[in-house]
C-alpha cells in the first residue's frame, strides 16, 4: 500500500544537514515586539462584530509585516547573510478548500511568495522567504477565521425551488472575501513599500532582487514545477510531477 501512494516532495535538508547562515539567529527584541503588536491587531479583527473595523485591523497588520519584510531584507544585506527561499505547507480543510486556496494564494502574493495546491493532500507549499511566510502563515489564519465567522452568521440559504443552496452560496461568498482582502493587503503592502523606497537609498533593487529570487527557487529540484494555484478556478498539481529533491 505504501509503494502506491503518491509522492511528498522534500522541501529542505533532513535533520543535521541544514547549512549555517540563517538570519533567525539575529532576531532581536524589537523583532519579536513587532511580531506580537501584529498579533494583537489580528485578534481584535478576530473579536470584533463590524466588518470595516476587522478590515482596518487587518490592513494595519499587514502594513507592519510589510514593514517587518523590509526590515528584515535591509538586515540581510547589512550582515551578508545567505538568506534563501523556503517552503512550508499549510493545511486546506474541506468543504470549502478552494476558496481557502484562493485566499491563501492572494495573502502570499501580498507578501512576496507564491503558492502550490496539492489537492490530494489538502495542503498547500508556500515558497518565498523566511519571514515572508511566517507573515503568511500568520495573516492567513486570521482573515479565514473572519471570513468563516461572518459566512456562519449569514445563515443558511435555499433557491426558488425550497432546496438547500447553502454550499454555494458559502462558496461564493468566501471566494469573493479572498478577492477582497487580496486586494486590500496587496494595495497595503505597495504602499509600504513605495514609502520605504523613497526613504531608503538601495532598498528597490534589494526588495526586486529577493521576489525574483523566488521564481527562480522554484525551478530548483527540491521545489514544484508548477507554482501558484489559478485565481479563478485553483487546480489541484499533483504531486507525482515534482522533481525529486537533490542535494
Amino acid at each position: 500500500m505504501v509503494n502506491t501512494c503518491p509522492r511528498i516532495q522534500q522541501l529542505g535538508p533532513v535533520p543535521g544537514q541544514a547549512r549555517r547562515g540563517s538570519l533567525r539567529t539575529t532576531a532581536t527584541v524589537k523583532d519579536r515586539g513587532q511580531l506580537d503588536r501584529i498579533r494583537a491587531l489580528l485578534a481584535k479583527a478576530e473579536s470584533t462584530n463590524f466588518p470595516e473595523e476587522a478590515e482596518t485591523y487587518t490592513a494595519k497588520a499587514q502594513e507592519l509585516m510589510a514593514r517587518h519584510s523590509i526590515d528584515y531584507a535591509l538586515l540581510s544585506v547589512d550582515v551578508g547573510g545567505r538568506d534563501e527561499p523556503v517552503g512550508r505547507r499549510v493545511a486546506v480543510d474541506n468543504p470549502y478548500g478552494a476558496p481557502e486556496v484562493l485566499l491563501l494564494d492572494a495573502v502570499a502574493r501580498a507578501n512576496r511568495c507564491r503558492s502550490v495546491w496539492s489537492g490530494e493532500f489538502g495542503f498547500v507549499t508556500v515558497l518565498g522567504f523566511p519571514s515572508d511566510v511566517d507573515g503568511v502563515e500568520m495573516l492567513f489564519t486570521s482573515p479565514l477565521v473572519q471570513a468563516t465567522g461572518a459566512m456562519v452568521a449569514a445563515g443558511s440559504r435555499r433557491d426558488a425551488s425550497g432546496r438547500s443552496s447553502t454550499r454555494s452560496f458559502r462558496q461564493s461568498f468566501l471566494t469573493a472575501y479572498a478577492q477582497r482582502i487580496g486586494e486590500r493587503l496587496t494595495t497595503v503592502t505597495k504602499e509600504t513599500t513605495d514609502e520605504a523606497t523613497r526613504d531608503a537609498v538601495g532598498l528597490l533593487p534589494v526588495l526586486v532582487s529577493r521576489e525574483a529570487k523566488v521564481p527562480r527557487w522554484t525551478h530548483l529540484p527540491r521545489a514544484p514545477r508548477k507554482i501558484c494555484a489559478s485565481r479563478r478556478r485553483p487546480q489541484s498539481r499533483r504531486v507525482s510531477s515534482w522533481r525529486p529533491n537533490r542535494p
